[in-house]
């Protein structure tokens, strides 16, 4: 596993502020600007600062161009200099002009095996002669910052030790990353995914060639890929992506979280969820369902064309002929509702359409479906009733509503039994149309209502009856619920069956 760093050195005092040195270097030796400066490969970071013009001093950073402390480190040694401008080692340094530093005064601070990693500093913005007593005032602040540095240092890396040992242990690939695109920690789930897809995590950009959309169709493109999003502080899309080339690929869905840091830089955790056998799952049933759909549009189509020549020889208005043309109007819209259906049947992911809603008196609405719902479709003995207040009207697609309501009817009577009961009821609340229907069947625990509209889910007691079904219906409901910017709610205990209310945004009339 890929351990972590935080600049050259590894030196890391988890963000914790020093400023306290800051202010004592400056009240003990008498300076406008005081640093306690921790030097990175390319970069110094300031744990203390006090003094410095801004965006210095928000930003508690400067490039490399801008740091006198860097000579401490690399000589190991102080660096004293009454005018800066008159060294010519230190002349061009960027700290003059944009710092305004002029006279320097730096001892090393030191890590635990007495390595320079950064520098305790002084600075004036004038020429400054440095007397044996400043000296010694910063040689011993040194020392006992030092001290606390290291400190400090301890405690982070133990705690890092321990983040390594968890990540290491994780069961799934993780992966830490901060906002100046370094990978932190990566345990080998995550490098093995990597390698899958083609890249390292060991440089930039931690993106690959074999990364490929949900319908494996097409790549997705490297800034757009799970690190680099997470690197500029994006969240990951949550939809699955296919690491790996085709015909050896592995289905990933990636989470993360924000984990902040020292002030104005962030790191970021991401989570890398290996769903295979989950996807594999879901696209077999697509299969299936697109298999089934085109074996039942067949037949149906086929009837479909028997009605129309059958009622090429009726006359809808002959008395004799008019019930009969009814009835086969009522089974030609029916097939038309069930072809439709099985168009839908084998796309049940969530989404929104764009449909022609029209002003609709859902209680007419609701009536005519009723009215499909006779003698051959009941069970024997089931009481189907309706409930209706005056005209309630609501923007809706007619169709797709009718196709909602049939649904929740159709079940009610399935599963009321052969002496049950389906209650159905319109009625208006303050800026919704409710369609109520309530059986009187078996109800459902909350655990199995909990799971009512999964795709092709159905409760123990449904699947151990002679009830046939797919357990797509709920599904659909809801659905259709959703593109009309309603919902569908489930009320039901074991005995005293089931209410389903579907709620659509009333129109005011």
């Amino acid at each position: 596993m890929q351990g972590q760093s935080s600049g050259d050195g590894g030196f890391d005092v988890g963000g914790r502020s020093f400023d306290h040195y800051a202010r004592l270097v400056r009240r003990f030796v008498g300076v406008p600007v005081a640093l306690v400066t921790l030097v990175e490969e390319d970069r110094q970071v300031f744990p203390g600062v006090l003094g410095l013009p801004e965006p210095w001093l928000a930003a508690r950073e400067t490039p490399l161009t801008h740091s006198l402390c860097r000579y401490v480190v690399a000589d190991g040694a102080p660096l004293v200099a009454e005018d800066v401008r008159e060294v010519p080692r230190l002349a061009d340094s960027l700290a003059v002009p944009d710092l305004g530093v002029v006279g320097y005064a730096g001892w090393p601070l030191t890590d635990a095996s007495g390595r320079a990693v950064g520098s305790l500093c002084a600075i004036d913005t004038e020429p400054r002669a440095w007397t044996e007593e400043d000296l010694a005032a910063l040689e011993d602040l040194a020392r006992a910052c030092s001290a606390e540095l290291q400190h400090a240092a301890a405690e982070v890396a133990a705690t890092h030790e321990l983040a390594r040992s968890v990540v290491a242990a994780a069961d799934v690939a993780m992966v830490v990353v901060d906002d100046r695109r370094r990978v932190l920690l990566v345990n080998d789930h995550a490098e093995a995914l990597a390698a899958t897809a083609g890249f390292r995590f060991d440089a930039p950009p931690h993106a690959g060639p074999e990364v490929w959309r949900a319908d494996r169709a097409e790549r997705v493109a490297e800034e757009a890929q799970v690190v680099p999003r997470a690197v500029r502080g994006e969240a990951p899309s949550r939809e699955i992506e296919w690491f790996g080339p085709p015909g050896d690929q592995v289905a990933v869905v990636a989470t993360a979280r924000r984990l902040e840091g020292v002030p104005g830089s962030w790191r970021t955790l991401v989570v890398l969820h290996d769903v295979t056998e989950l996807a594999m799952a879901q696209e077999l049933r697509e299969r299936v369902s697109a298999t089934v759909a085109h074996e039942m549009r067949t037949p149906l189509t086929a009837i479909l064309g028997y009605l129309e020549l059958l009622g090429d020889d009726l006359d809808a208005d002959d008395p004799a002929d008019a019930a009969t043309v009814r009835s086969l109007e009522r089974i030609r819209r029916s097939a038309d509702s069930l072809v439709d259906r099985i168009g839908r049947v084998h796309d049940t992911s969530p989404r929104r359409r764009h449909h022609g809603l029209r002003a609709t008196d859902v209680t007419d609405l609701v009536r005519g479906v009723l009215e499909s719902f006779g003698p051959p479709t009941a069970p024997p003995g089931s009481r189907l009733r309706l409930d209706a207040e005056d005209q309630q009207w609501a923007n809706v697609e007619d169709a797709r509503i009718e196709q909602a309501v049939e649904n929740l009817v159709a079940n009610a009577l399935k599963y009321s039994g052969p002496d049950g009961h389906v209650h159905v009821t319109v009625r208006a609340r303050a800026d919704d149309v409710e369609v109520l229907v309530a059986d009187t069947g078996a109800g459902m625990t909350p655990d199995e209502v909990a799971r009512a509209f999964d795709p092709y889910w159905r409760s123990s007691a449904a699947r151990g009856s002679s009830v046939r079904g797919l357990g797509l219906g709920l599904p659909l409901v809801r659905e259709i619920a959703a593109e009309h910017h309603g919902r569908v709610d489930i009320d039901s205990a074991p005995g005293r069956g089931t209410t389903v209310t579907l709620t659509l945004p009333r129109v005011p009339i």
